[in-house]
């Protein structure tokens, strides 16, 4: 189990643009990384390494009368995913 981040634990670690892969981001212009690397570094609490739940906003979908869900037969994911 991972340790709880704290505000207090989470200012020692490195800033966000020096965890990320450069590989990661060979798609990005060079203009395109340095802006996303400025932004990530700028609010670095928004954007978080653990995947969590947000509950600020609910969402809801509004659908038809009619509206039947589409069934798609299941498929096998990679073992990397």
């Amino acid at each position: 189990m991972m340790p709880e981040m704290t505000p207090q634990s989470a200012s020692h670690r490195a800033p966000p643009s020096e965890r990320i892969d450069p590989a990661e981001l060979s798609h990005l212009t060079v203009e395109q990384r340095m802006e996303l690397l400025t932004l990530l570094d700028e609010f670095p609490d928004v954007f978080s390494d653990i995947p969590g739940m947000c509950s600020l906003v609910m969402h809801e979908n509004h659908v038809t009368v009619n509206f039947r869900p589409k069934r798609f037969q299941a498929y096998r994911l990679p073992d990397l995913l």
